[in-house]
């Protein structure tokens, strides 16, 4: 067997096998020799059913898969051996159909080969952004952490964030109480997240005892899910639930909000490593910064792709191969059109093209320990959403080797610290512009494009 390649242009090649039936007749008298030994022929036992006769009626089938799997094998054998950057699978040439009867066969496949791509990561401007924490942040990083670490008790007067409850009961269009009208024996109300202003003025500043003739519709803005868990009534009936409801005050439940001082802060930041409102203040900072921060390096992704993929400039792709690749792929979906499914892959390859090609000049390479920081990094993002800032070390280590045992996670995992060892990597090496902006400028940033910003973290 004879293996040859020749380069079409940047982004094709040609692979040649030249084979004989020789090259095959030693792998061929092996599977008739297993086919032999297990297959049950009608009139014989197993094993003993003539070799002439299995020849006869399994000869050629036989022949043609061996041909096939050995010149599948040796194909991607010598790509792997050659490293020969192919893109997509291997096409049979349809102007060469080897004929698998004759002594002498040539089989050939077209190579979609990755274009090379040479970029100077040194040379590349990119614009890297930090936004700049107020003193209104601070302010309103304060109460959120205040209010969650806050109590709920009883009250004797409606305040903005109180729960209110008490008995509800149905009026009719003079205001009076219906009699086979709604009851609740029990509602419960949070003022505080009413839709209508209107409707949390009628609550505010009342007492327990008070009776409040207020909308529920108004309150939710017609919400059916809403209305129906306030009224205990069914989504139907919610949804055209317009009348007034009377709600005789039972009891007030009002969050105190925590109140500055060392349990509060050991409570939040851990054990003796805040001690007062100044080294408060700038923990709040340093917090607000770091929540930022996801927002600002999720910029620079965007930044640094765009300034890559335009010192890369225009590369050619193996359209023909790609394409053919793509109609194996969807030779079931007849109404899938090739050439739409094309385009909208070409972007997102494009760029992998480009970051594998600064990934390599950047020698970056996966390790255990990049793994582990990123399942750490998650495992902390997913407490921080539950309030816990401060999580026990051991426990940390518990989860992050959950996490470590399931592949799929893994591979998850693997991917996401690639793409920051790619990005952290560009920002090291590249003209980086540090540009100190304000929250309302740093959203600005995103309205040009379709990219939707985070939400600055509170």
């Amino acid at each position: 067997m004879n293996i040859t390649y020749a380069k079409i242009d940047e982004v094709n090649g040609l692979v040649t096998i030249e084979a004989t039936q020789e090259d095959f007749k030693e792998e061929i008298k092996k599977q008739m020799k297993e086919l032999a030994r297990t297959r049950h022929e009608p009139g014989f036992r197993p094993g003993h059913a003539p070799m002439g006769m299995l020849e006869k009626k399994y000869g050629k089938a036989v022949r043609y898969d061996v041909i096939d799997k050995s010149i599948s094998h040796e194909l991607f054998e010598y790509i792997r051996k050659e490293q020969l950057p192919v893109l997509g699978n291997p096409m049979p040439d349809p102007d060469t159909i080897a004929n698998l009867d004759a002594n002498e066969m040539v089989f050939k496949f077209k190579l979609g080969l990755a274009p090379e791509i040479n970029i100077n990561v040194e040379e590349v401007e990119i614009p890297a952004y930090k936004i700049e924490v107020t003193d209104d942040m601070v302010q309103r990083q304060d109460e959120v952490l205040r209010r969650r670490h806050g109590k709920q008790e009883k009250g004797d007067t409606v305040e903005p964030d109180s729960l209110v409850k008490g008995p509800l009961t149905q009026l009719d269009a003079e205001g009076n109480p219906m009699t086979d009208g709604i009851k609740v024996a029990m509602g419960i109300v949070a003022p505080e997240h009413f839709a209508d202003q209107a409707q949390k003025d009628l609550f505010m500043g009342k007492n327990v005892g008070a009776p409040i003739d207020f909308n529920p519709w108004d309150t939710c803005a017609g919400n059916p899910v809403e209305l129906s868990s306030m009224l205990h009534i069914s989504k139907e009936e919610a949804a055209d639930m317009h009348a007034n409801f009377r709600m005789d005050i039972s009891e007030i439940i009002v969050l105190r909000r925590a109140e500055p001082g060392q349990e509060y802060y050991d409570e939040v930041f851990g054990k003796d490593k805040v001690h007062n409102d100044e080294e408060y203040k700038e923990e709040l900072r340093k917090m607000i910064a770091a929540q930022l921060a996801s927002d600002t390096s999720y910029r620079f992704t965007i930044d640094a792709r765009e300034s890559l993929m335009k010192a890369a400039g225009e590369f050619p792709l193996p359209d023909e191969v790609l394409k053919a690749y793509l109609q194996e792929q969807h030779e079931a979906e007849t109404e899938v059109s090739i050439d739409e499914e094309y385009n909208k892959l070409v972007p997102g390859l494009r760029w992998q093209l480009v970051s594998d090609s600064v990934a390599k000049a950047l020698q970056l390479q996966l390790t255990e320990d990049d793994l582990r920081n990123v399942a750490e990094m998650a495992c902390r993002n997913q407490f921080a959403q539950y309030g816990m800032q401060n999580v026990p070390e051991d426990m940390l280590k518990k989860y992050v080797g959950e996490m470590l045992q399931d592949r799929k996670v893994v591979d998850s995992l693997g991917r996401q610290a690639m793409e920051m060892k790619l990005f952290n990597g560009i920002r090291a090496k590249a003209k980086v512009d540090e540009k100190t902006v304000s929250v309302e400028e740093f959203n600005a940033l995103f309205k040009a494009a379709s990219e939707v910003p985070a939400e600055p973290a509170e």
